[in-house]
């Protein structure tokens, strides 16, 4: 019986977390009239968070069932507060973690121009650019000005700009990696497990795309960072820049990458995917420095994704519990890229907090479904893993928000 423990032991990765434990950055943000979350399961590194009881302790908001969550007041502006988390089972307390929650300065000056470019994946469908540029906006910062190759979904052209909507680079289905080598002529070669969930999301949100017309997907094929000269791929972010910003680098770089790719590796890749994803993001970052060196990079944390029910739009291919653990260890790794790179000399690589914002049910696409063929009863279920709702959009936009607010009351921007 030891011989066979000391085998089982043995096949847990290095990299993977075999304590349940939190996944969450020593440091949360916040702002004045701006709910801030923390959803447990979407939080905790466990296959079955459920089976545990959550509590917050602290001075500030209310410790619900699936979440704390605090909305500070004007008058809280500028306080750092501590709230413990904790983990319980019948046995005792399991794990515990204490975080700072920094709440935005008021700036005396919101009038200067700020500009911010999105590189990013179909999670900008749920619209969470709009809603930070929405936030920006409320807060005083008219200048607050988004630069990108189009506005609204990643199924629009090159150089479709709407009121209201923010501009960015979200392309569907793409990596770190897709921005630094994706230069395709057919759909075939960028297909992926993401494209039907991406199609269903859009219909949702009122997209006419019909079953047999990939034609939305042609604005994929190329990363707007990637050239073609003399017959090879050239990484140059200066094109995009002349063509988005005048030229001009941006005042912040936010990275939202790592869910395509992420969410489909078995546990024993994890490790060196993990590996693989950090020194990716060095080469990307490494691109952007040298058209943006002052630039405030801040690198989003990962949403996990819904319940199984959703995976089974995948078939067997990714399940609720693989993409849990793969983010957590996703997200454990971009904490310790901000980290090597920030005492590397860096200090303008930033990680941001979003992956523990969105509610795991109701931040999600949902509808009526009957439970099996015979059943003439209709119940509510999560319909899309890793699409986000337009309310879960809103969530992500707001944590997103209260950081860049953040550094823009400690003029870090």
């Amino acid at each position: 019986m030891k011989h066979l423990t000391l085998v089982a032991l043995a096949l847990v990765p290095a990299g993977l977390v075999a304590r349940p434990s939190f996944d969450l950055p020593d440091t949360l943000y916040a702002a004045p009239g701006l709910e801030c979350n923390v959803y447990f399961a979407s939080s905790f590194d466990s296959v079955r968070p459920d089976r545990l009881a959550f509590e917050a302790r602290g001075n500030v908001g209310k410790c619900e069932s699936a979440r704390w969550t605090w909305t500070p007041k004007k008058e809280d502006a500028g306080k750092r507060e501590q709230i413990v988390f904790n983990a319980w089972t019948d046995e005792g307390l399991l794990t515990a973690k204490t975080v700072t929650v920094e709440v935005a300065k008021s700036p005396s000056d919101t009038s200067r121009k700020v500009t911010c470019a999105l590189l990013a994946d179909s999670l900008t469908n749920a619209r969470y650019q709009d809603r930070i540029l929405a936030v920006l906006r409320e807060k005083g910062w008219t200048n607050y000005t988004p630069v990108g190759s189009r506005s609204g979904t990643s199924a629009e052209a090159w150089g479709v700009y709407r009121d209201g909507e923010a501009a960015h680079d979200g392309y569907g289905g793409y990596t770190a990696g897709s921005f630094l080598t994706t230069y395709a002529l057919t759909l075939d070669e960028i297909d992926n497990l993401q494209s039907n969930q991406e199609r269903e999301q859009l219909q949702r949100f009122g997209a006419k795309l019909s079953k047999n017309d990939a034609s939305w997907r042609k604005n994929l094929l190329k990363s707007p960072l990637v050239q073609i000269r003399g017959g090879k791929k050239v990484v140059d972010p200066k094109p995009w820049l002349d063509r988005v910003n005048g030229g001009l680098p941006p005042d912040v770089i936010l990275i939202e990458l790592g869910v395509n790719g992420g969410c489909i590796q078995r546990d024993e890749q994890i490790v060196q995917h993990v590996a693989d994803a950090k020194k990716t993001f060095r080469t990307l970052i490494g691109e952007l420095r040298k058209v943006a060196p002052k630039a405030v990079v801040g690198i989003s944390t990962l949403i996990t994704g819904s319940d199984q029910n959703a995976f089974s739009a995948y078939g067997c291919s990714i399940s609720s519990v693989q993409c849990h653990k793969n983010i957590h260890a996703i997200n454990r790794g971009y904490a310790e890229l901000v980290a090597e790179m920030n005492a590397a000399g860096d200090k303008r690589i930033r990680l941001v907090p979003v992956g523990q914002a969105i509610d795991p049910y109701y931040g999600y696409l949902r509808a009526a479904r009957t439970p099996f063929v015979h059943s003439k009863e209709k119940h509510e279920v999560i319909t899309n893993a890793l699409h986000p709702s337009l309310e879960g959009g809103k969530q992500m936009g707001d944590a997103f928000a209260a950081w860049l607010l953040c550094e823009l009351g400690n003029d870090s921007i």
